[in-house]
């Protein structure tokens, strides 16, 4: 469920991580920012590697050249997402948006922005793969790549009530497509257009 891993023959039930971060590189690009940072996990986990690959795809795409100061990996942690941030911030050609990897990162780089007296989306934008839970009481409410984790849920099960049955023997993979879901975090008003 939600990621493939190598060396093991089983049914794999995914969002399309790599298309979700492209999308979102592309509205950021299409917001009007060039510089954007990416903070995401590990790349020995196949969500971490496809939603970088995403990420430097639509960036290149634009012809954008992929500056590698921009570009954090982590553990899929708030705690991670706060130190990157601080170290991205430290460069001396600040980005002008942060992408995340996951909600839990997000929730470090918004806890770091916050120390550093930084708004969101006024001194930089933020942008998030995975809805925080209780976005409700977030502010700003964040931009986000939705994943079907219901259907991801259903169809994991079942698959294993049909392989635990005999039903099904043959391994399949299944890649759900994504939402993009327009908030506030990203800058969007009358300054800024969205697309």
């Amino acid at each position: 469920i939600d990621r493939a891993v190598e060396g093991i023959q089983a049914d794999v039930v995914r969002s399309d991580s790599q298309a979700g971060a492209y999308q979102m590189t592309q509205h950021l690009l299409a917001t009007g920012y060039q510089k954007i940072a990416f903070i995401g996990g590990p790349l020995a986990i196949s969500t971490g590697r496809d939603r970088l690959m995403g990420y430097t795809q639509a960036l290149k795409e634009a012809g954008i050249e992929i500056n590698s100061a921009y570009i954090k990996e982590g553990p899929f942690k708030a705690s991670s997402g706060y130190a990157l941030t601080k170290e991205v911030l430290c460069e001396n050609d600040r980005p002008q948006a942060i992408f995340t990897g996951n909600h839990l990162i997000a929730t470090g780089v918004m806890q770091a922005l916050h120390e550093m007296n930084l708004f969101v989306p006024d001194d930089i934008a933020v942008c998030s793969f995975d809805d925080i839970p209780g976005v409700n009481s977030f502010s700003p409410f964040l931009t986000a790549v939705i994943q079907p984790a219901y259907e991801i849920g259903k169809i994991g099960v079942q698959l294993l009530l049909k392989r635990l049955s005999g039903e099904r023997t043959e391994v399949e993979e299944f890649v759900l497509p994504v939402n993009l879901l327009i908030r506030t975090s990203c800058g969007c008003n009358q300054k800024r257009s969205c697309e």
